[in-house]
């Protein structure tokens, strides 16, 4: 009991230390961008390229055959 009773009272003073992060007006700060970078057409023509290099291999095995 003691051990939770610690801990509550950790954690609510952590909670009452954190403030708000607002941008106001003006602010010039410069943002962390996040997120995926990868470009769409980049993903299309290594799938493009995927694929041609797919039907050419069959291609090639139905001629042997």
């Amino acid at each position: 009991k003691e051990e939770v009773e610690a801990a509550v009272a950790e954690l609510t003073k952590a909670l009452a230390g954190l403030e708000a992060n607002s941008v106001k007006q003006g602010d010039k700060t410069v943002s962390i961008k996040t997120g995926d970078e990868t470009s769409l057409g980049m993903l299309m023509s290594l799938t493009g390229l995927s694929l041609l290099s797919f039907i050419g291999y069959v291609s090639i095995k139905r001629k042997e055959d």
